[in-house]
């Protein structure tokens, strides 16, 4: 466990905490994803209690398909076997809700994305230049997919990335610890959520 010298104007970001990740059958369901909740909601109590600013970011499609256009995920037979609902992750859905021990909170942020990152057709770029954020704190699902494709491209934009080691969860465990692994190693910090939640108490936001 460790975390920066400093978590300078951090921001909460979470990654997919929706129904269709988290109830059965799911869109795109990670069987874990409903055990991070508890730990996951402590800390954006706390980040909240210190006026951190909380983003959650809800993957969601047009129903038409047409913002979903990936030749790997319509020409792949992988991805259909794996998550065989994922059309139903359509905007306006039940899929798409937040669950209610996580928010939204009066004051959080919610973005769509449309890819794995949680960059990927939205503004959050934007909105974090707005905001001032220079430090993000990565939690939700899934660990080797989402989380590490949006740790990557922080780490690219220069932010500085922590991600909650129990407030992300995976889809494939193994390859869920060798990206904290590759995370640590590579782009960032990885942290428990208490910890994280107790160094947030004593930074400034502005």
């Amino acid at each position: 466990m460790s975390l920066p010298p400093s978590l300078d104007r951090p921001a909460l970001i979470t990654i997919d905490m929706h129904r269709g990740s988290l109830d059965p059958p799911g869109t795109v369901f990670v069987p874990n994803g409903r055990a991070i909740v508890p730990a996951l909601a402590g800390l954006l109590d706390a980040a909240r209690d210190a006026d951190v600013p909380v983003i959650h970011i809800v993957h969601q499609i047009d129903p038409s398909g047409a913002d979903a256009r990936s030749p790997f995920w319509l020409e792949a037979e992988s991805v259909g076997d794996l998550y065989p609902n994922v059309r139903e992750q359509v905007i306006g859905s039940a899929w798409t809700e937040l669950v209610p021990e996580l928010g939204p909170e009066p004051g959080d942020h919610v973005l769509p994305k449309k890819r794995y990152g949680a960059f990927s057709g939205n503004g959050l770029g934007f909105l974090l230049k707005n905001l001032g954020v220079a430090t993000l704190v990565l939690t939700g699902v899934e660990t080797e997919i989402c989380i590490l494709a949006t740790a990557y491209h922080a780490f690219n934009e220069d932010y500085r990335v922590v991600v909650a080691r129990d407030g992300v969860a995976a889809f494939d465990g193994e390859l869920g610890d060798a990206a904290l692994r590759i995370i640590e190693r590579e782009v960032g910090w990885v942290a428990t959520c208490a910890e994280i939640g107790a160094a947030l108490a004593h930074v400034s936001v502005a």
